[in-house]
């Protein structure tokens, strides 16, 4: 029996605390800004190996094999991509380590700062906030690689009221003036395009509205020369139940004008409020066909890989960082086990005065899913987010 019952409590709390969901912020301080300039990690050998060849990446492990390498990727490795199609990755401020993987590592076609929220000040006035977050220095060693990642800021609609949509939606003016401010910042930092967040927030009330603007900012993306990609939602939930108007139809009708379709499955089991995995393979397969049933526009399509986990517990649910993944392993010493239906590790933890599950991205759930990507979907990805991850996640991809 484990002894450590009330930090059970304690842990969790701080996980409340500490970790980020896939879409929430935290207050950033100037301390934050400068770690995202440096190297963050301690400096270890490295192997020339990559997690394949040292065995790893497989069903049966142990949580020693991940304390002692999630460190250890390959350094001859870095810049070999495996898996095929686009890989785009999303680096927040508020889990730094990410601006170093996007600079480390030379696997992303994209990249997504998330920086940028539009706002609706007046009638005819939009002003994009967030600027404050942009690292110019970070941008220009992306830009020195080899092999250059596209930059493309997520640009998020926060915060407005249902009457600024409206107002938004009835006036092709209002469209073009939104825009035209978001392509100004993008060209004058030298940006490649932008990942639009809109339809979680009301495209689920005003589908076809949202199509109208989503084009229209489209047409004067490209006239600019810049990318546009579209977040979207997952179409079913665990009882194949459609959950979304973002639906086969509304994908057909934007595929001509968007991009890449950004398609969230992750975070399966608690946006039902249940307990269980993040991203099962069935559903994730499932989701993709229920966009593109006739597979016409798969290379579109990039499906959303987590690399967070979530705790389950008595307090209920949290997110569950690479960080805190460690400190609980540590911890606990739990054993792992691999869930072959959905392809996923999970760990249980604590006595008869509590009890909890975790799950967490794992070597083997991660090549799992980039073989569906690449084999059965025939669809890109797209991390969220890279920060979160543990370093020897890379040299799967």
């Amino acid at each position: 029996m484990l002894r450590n019952v009330p930090f059970l409590v304690i842990f969790y709390l701080f996980l409340i605390c500490s970790c980020e969901a896939t879409l929430s912020k935290k207050k950033k301080t100037k301390d934050k800004k400068k770690k995202s300039k440096k190297e963050d990690e301690v400096k270890v050998s490295l192997p020339e190996q990559t997690v394949f060849k040292r065995g790893l990446v497989k069903e049966n492990i142990t949580y020693t094999e991940i304390t002692d390498n999630y460190m250890l990727y390959s350094k001859f490795h870095k810049n070999e991509r495996r898996f095929e199609g686009e890989v785009l990755a999303y680096v927040t401020p508020w889990n730094s380590h990410g601006y170093t993987v996007a600079k480390r590592w030379g696997k992303f076609t994209m990249v997504s700062p998330v920086w940028f929220q539009i706002k609706r000040k007046q009638r005819g006035m939009y002003n994009v906030e967030g600027t404050h977050d942009i690292d110019k220095g970070w941008m220009k060693d992306l830009k020195r690689k080899e092999k250059p990642p596209k930059i493309v800021p997520r640009v998020l609609f926060d915060g407005w009221s249902e009457m600024e949509y409206k107002s938004l939606f009835s006036s092709e003016d209002e469209i073009e003036t939104m825009t035209n401010e978001i392509v100004q910042v993008l060209k004058e930092n030298n940006m490649d395009g932008a990942v639009i967040e809109i339809w979680s927030q009301i495209g689920h009330k005003y589908p076809e509205e949202v199509v109208h603007v989503v084009t229209h900012m489209a047409e004067i993306f490209h006239e600019n020369d810049l990318m546009i990609i579209l977040v979207v939602p997952p179409g079913l939930d665990r009882q194949k139940n459609v959950v979304t108007t973002f639906t086969a139809e509304r994908f057909e009708q934007l595929v001509p004008h968007v991009d890449y379709f950004s398609l969230m499955t992750y975070d399966f089991s608690t946006n039902g409020g249940h307990i269980g995995p993040s991203s099962p393979v069935p559903w994730i397969i499932l989701c993709v066909k229920f966009l593109d049933p006739e597979e016409k526009h798969r290379s579109k399509i990039l499906t959303g890989l987590n690399f967070y986990g979530h705790m389950f517990s008595s307090l209920g649910a949290s997110p569950i960082t690479g960080k805190e993944y460690l400190e609980f392993l540590k911890l606990y010493k739990p054993a792992i086990e691999w869930e072959k239906s959905v392809a996923e590790h999970h760990s249980r933890f604590g006595n008869d005065q509590g009890q909890g599950i975790v799950f967490y991205p794992s070597l083997q759930s991660i090549e799992t899913r980039l073989k569906t990507a690449n084999i059965i979907t025939k669809t890109g990805v797209a991390i969220w987010e890279i920060g979160q991850g543990l370093d020897y996640f890379y040299d799967v991809l």
